[in-house]
């Protein structure tokens, strides 16, 4: 009996609907509740970019029932602009997977790239989403940093975090998500009498694993997002999120290649995907390079612009700058 290659039993389809079951789990984000995912209708239109419709609040006014004729009022819609970033992974085969091929089963050689991938997509995706917030609240430019921003003078503490909800006025209890820097975060930790804890919780590998939570809310620890230095003190960030604020739109799910170069001799598998990260209530104006923009693109704050400025409240995050404590 011939002995079985990897490119003759990687099923990309089977990969692909792996993929996106493991994804959720993987996805701080969208496990949270602070981002919807889609991979179907926000995302069908191709090209670099995708409208994401959004209906603002209902306003039409009510009136008088007498008799008179009336014309009949439609509630308002904006469309935010989706940038599709267009990437791709190259790879070799490495050891666990050629250790689940000496096992002779098809699917776990099949679901050990699902969950590789799964992983490593879901981080960039969330890295993309994080650029987004440099870009949107840069000191300098950014269109979020006057409305959505509460910058602190003590180290990160309870009241000033109400202080930041209460930018979004009486949505300011739905915030969910908490995306908060290393050092922001070790504020709130010491905090006496405060409300930062751990909570074990299985994770999409099935390992019991403490996750941080901070007053009810699910906390996404990330030193992605650069300190922020304002007449020359520090800040450390961190971002408060309503449910569904931000949203992970996939154009195309995973795609997964096989590739066999005799000549080394080496196995690749390349993966791609088409993935938009995005803040509701924003649209990206700016220039889109071949294959989409870089996260360095992303972070340019000119690239954005708000959907609709006189209806800031319904941009489901704020940012909470503090020091460290003296």
């Amino acid at each position: 009996m011939a002995p079985t290659g990897l490119g003759d039993i990687i099923k990309p389809v089977a990969i692909s609907r792996q993929f996106t079951a493991l994804l959720f789990d993987h996805l701080v984000f969208a496990s949270s509740g602070a981002a919807t995912m889609d991979f179907e209708a926000l995302a069908q239109e191709g090209g670099d970019t995708i409208t994401i419709k959004r209906f603002g609040e209902d306003t039409v006014a009510s009136e008088v029932n007498d008799g008179s004729s009336s014309t009949a009022a439609n509630i308002p819609s904006v469309k935010d602009v989706g940038v599709v970033l267009h990437r791709k992974r190259v790879r070799g085969v490495d050891d666990v997977i050629k250790a689940a091929l000496g096992t002779g089963d098809a699917d776990a050689v099949n679901a050990e790239v699902a969950k590789q991938n799964a992983y490593y997509w879901s981080k960039q995706s969330e890295l993309a989403l994080v650029s987004d917030l440099i870009g949107l609240f840069d000191d300098t430019a950014g269109i979020l940093k006057d409305t959505h921003r509460k910058v602190g003078s003590a180290a990160a503490n309870y009241s000033d975090v109400v202080d930041a909800m209460a930018l979004l006025g009486d949505n300011m209890n739905d915030l969910s998500t908490m995306i908060a820097s290393s050092k922001a975060w070790a504020g709130l930790v010491k905090e006496v009498g405060g409300k930062a804890n751990y909570i074990a919780i299985t994770g999409p590998d099935g390992k019991i694993e403490p996750f941080p939570f901070y007053d009810g809310r699910r906390v996404l620890l990330t030193d992605q997002v650069p300190a922020v230095v304002i007449a020359g003190t520090t800040y450390y960030p961190i971002f408060l999120c309503r449910p569904g604020s931000l949203a992970f739109a996939y154009q195309r799910n995973l795609q997964v290649l096989y590739q066999l170069n005799a000549l080394v001799p080496t196995e690749v598998l390349t993966s791609t995907l088409d993935v938009v990260a995005h803040v509701r209530g924003t649209k990206w104006i700016g220039a889109i390079p071949a294959g989409g923009p870089t996260n360095a693109n992303l972070q340019v704050a000119a690239s954005w612009a708000k959907t609709d400025s006189t209806q800031d409240k319904t941009i489901g995050i704020v940012e909470y700058l503090s020091p460290l404590a003296a």
